[in-house]
């Protein structure tokens, strides 16, 4: 099977690379060119294709070269970025994934994954009440905070639409917020802090007061998941929840601390609106790929193991 991976050679696209080519696939990462990060891909013997999804050209020239089975795209600008450059971010981040699905049709890819987002469910827990939240609830427009949810969103009513009125099989991933060595941007950039800065001798600056939760996922977690998505025989839902881990950022403090007894937090004095829901549901992803989030101590030991190593 042969896979093209855009966005390929960032922090999840990366793992994710290495991932499927460890189970056999054949992989193509997809890129911007020059990036700093090819190295991680390459390294492994990854073949890497240079590739601006702006470019609608581009994406039709690249696909037909490739002839993918099947396609993840992970490419999008979030956190600062987003906010600093809409105009950047509308390119990439809807018309990108549009250009990326007009080219899965014309090659008839058998499957077109992408990485949505918990922020599709909007910042407020309390509107869906004290439950885990499921697939089937949804977040009316006007009560999104951040336009990343919304482009997400959007993102999902778009390739539902290739999927009834091209036959395209889609499935969008809505990933939990990613932990894990090597994440620079986003708006949770503190949770890859967390991992790198009590080596450094740093203080983790966090955002949330002590009881403020989060649903947490490591980079791991979200690699394998995308992984079980983009190898099975069969999909049956278009939308699939990561799952993850509820926790007060005073407890994944702690939990830190636990193996990084030096790590030292400093957290926002009060409560700071939230960003994300905290309590999601991991059951379809369960029942359908057999995939449950590795236990937040082993799965943070873990990524602590792999800064190290680097």
């Amino acid at each position: 099977m042969r896979i093209l991976v855009i966005g390929g050679t960032g922090f999840l696209g990366a793992k994710l690379c290495r991932g499927l080519r460890g189970a056999g696939a054949e992989v193509v990462a997809a890129d911007l060119p020059g990036s700093e990060n090819v190295r991680n891909v390459t390294a492994d013997g990854i073949a890497f294709r240079g590739l601006d999804i702006r470019d609608r050209d581009a994406v039709r020239t690249l696909f037909a070269t490739v002839k993918p089975d099947r396609v993840v795209n992970l490419a999008y600008v979030t956190g600062q970025s987003l906010q600093d450059d809409r105009a950047l971010a509308g390119a990439v981040n809807l018309m990108g994934q549009i250009h990326c699905m007009d080219a899965a049709v014309e090659q008839g890819v058998g499957r077109y994954i992408y990485s949505s987002s918990i922020a599709t469910y909007g910042p407020d827990q309390q509107y869906y009440g004290n439950r885990d939240i499921e697939e089937t609830d949804g977040c009316p427009l006007d009560r999104h905070s951040l336009i990343y949810g919304a482009m997400k969103a959007y993102n999902e009513f778009a390739a539902e639409r290739y999927r009834l009125e091209h036959g395209l099989e889609v499935c969008g991933i809505r990933l939990s917020v990613i932990f894990g060595p090597g994440r620079l941007h986003g708006y949770t950039a503190w949770t890859s802090a967390m991992i790198s800065h009590p080596m450094r001798g740093e203080t983790i600056h966090v955002p949330l007061a002590e009881d403020q939760r989060i649903n947490l996922i490591s980079v791991d977690d979200a690699a394998r998941l995308l992984s079980l998505v983009t190898g099975a025989e069969r999909i049956s839902h278009t939308i699939v929840n990561s799952g993850g881990h509820g926790l007060a950022a005073g407890e994944v403090a702690e939990t830190v601390r636990s193996l990084e007894p030096s790590a030292r937090f400093a957290f926002a004095a009060a409560p700071t609106p939230p960003l994300f829901v905290d309590r999601v549901s991991g059951k379809r992803a369960e029942a359908e790929f057999g995939f449950r989030p590795t236990p937040f101590h082993d799965d943070l030991a873990t990524q602590f193991h792999a800064a190290e190593s680097a």
